[in-house]
């Protein structure tokens, strides 16, 4: 995520990695490019501890960075024990100086414990390492804390996000799915999903987050007009302001569009003479992930793999790269074929933000 945030101490940036992250990391190698005041890409590896891997590890995150337009980073070394993972910090540091990316501090976290390899003992940096503070004393993360953030405890408890639903709801989604009829052509329905897709969208509802869901007949015609690839790109673009312009759309999609979508994003926003919602994300952002998460807990695994793409572009244009890995591997799990899914995997292996990518073309 590209976001401005006030750094006072290089310990500020090692607290706000899980909420960059969504979830506190492990074992792993984090790398956060910096590109003046702002935070660039944020990679994480599994801690490589072979020399192979560790020179390989150094080479793809180097270059990821240098490709994001990052001049400097904060290197972050994650261990249960120590020195594991004193090789691959000393050989991703190596790479970077030899590709002229400043590494603005180099640090490794233990426990509750931050330690300053190379450093400690010199300028104010004590041997036996800083205890980190608790969040709320961290004036970086008061923006992510606001805005209702709280990073997972494991990668696996961020996979529970996008697990299938056991409730009834999700059941009775597959039976009115069914009754769409998978081969159904779906473009005679557009402005019931239109209008559907308009009041899930709209994060403005706060009763939604108040026990108010979708119906299942809503939530079946949502999911199955995702098959119409027009609308399922038009509602990435309005998802991802700097995709696709809403004039490559058939007429009757655009007036769809801006009769039943919400206000505010991306060309709709245009289109009012209203400012655009930022790269940033923000709270309006955060609640479209929640909802899309919901929707994908909740749709039939016949229709799942379009919903988790929709979700996987928002989350990558958004910066959430761990969120974009889990719903991409869904995806392509049910359905290792599905061509927009391959893409924006692609994308994700470039380290490729996302622009004018989007094809409507399937």
């Amino acid at each position: 995520m590209t976001t401005t945030i006030r750094i006072t101490d290089p310990v500020d940036l090692v607290k706000v990695v899980p909420y960059q992250l969504g979830y506190h990391p492990e074992r792993s190698i984090v790398l956060v490019g910096l590109r003046r005041k702002q935070v660039g890409l944020v990679q994480r590896l599994d801690l490589p501890t072979l020399p192979r891997d560790c020179a390989a590890a150094a080479e793809l995150m180097s270059r990821h960075l240098r490709g994001d337009g990052c001049t400097a980073a904060v290197l972050v070394v994650y261990e249960n024990v120590e020195g594991e993972g004193a090789l691959a910090g000393e050989t991703v540091a190596a790479r970077l100086h030899d590709d002229r990316v400043q590494v603005v501090d180099h640090v490794v976290v233990r426990g509750d414990r931050a330690f300053f390899p190379g450093q400690s003992g010199r300028d104010g940096r004590p041997v036996a390492g800083v205890v980190l503070p608790p969040d709320d004393q961290v004036p970086a993360v008061a923006d992510y804390v606001a805005h209702g953030r709280q990073p997972a405890s494991s990668r696996e408890a961020l996979d529970e996000r996008l697990a299938p639903s056991d409730d009834r709801l999700r059941e009775r989604v597959r039976v009115a799915s069914m009754r769409l009829g998978a081969m159904r052509p779906v473009r005679g329905s557009r402005p019931k999903a239109m209008a559907d897709w308009g009041a899930f969208l709209d994060v403005r509802d706060e009763a939604w987050f108040t026990g108010r869901v979708p119906s299942a007949a809503a939530t079946a015609r949502m999911c199955h007009s995702l098959r119409d690839l027009q609308v399922r790109d038009l509602i990435s673009a309005w998802l991802c302001p700097g995709t696709l312009d809403l004039g490559v759309f058939d007429a009757d999609l655009q007036a769809l569009a801006i009769q039943h979508l919400p206000p505010g994003r991306g060309w709709s926003a245009e289109s009012e003479g209203r400012e655009a919602v930022g790269e940033d994300g923000g709270l309006d952002s955060d609640r479209l992930v929640e909802r899309l998460c919901w929707l994908a807990r909740h749709t039939p695994d016949l229709h799942a793999p379009a919903v988790l793409t929709v979700l996987a572009a928002l989350t990558w244009h958004l910066g959430e790269g761990t969120l974009t890995r889990i719903a991409l591997d869904r995806a392509l799990a049910l359905e290792p074929g599905y061509r927009l899914a391959l893409l924006l995997e692609r994308m994700v292996d470039l380290a490729i933000r996302p622009g004018q990518v989007l094809s409507s073309t399937g």
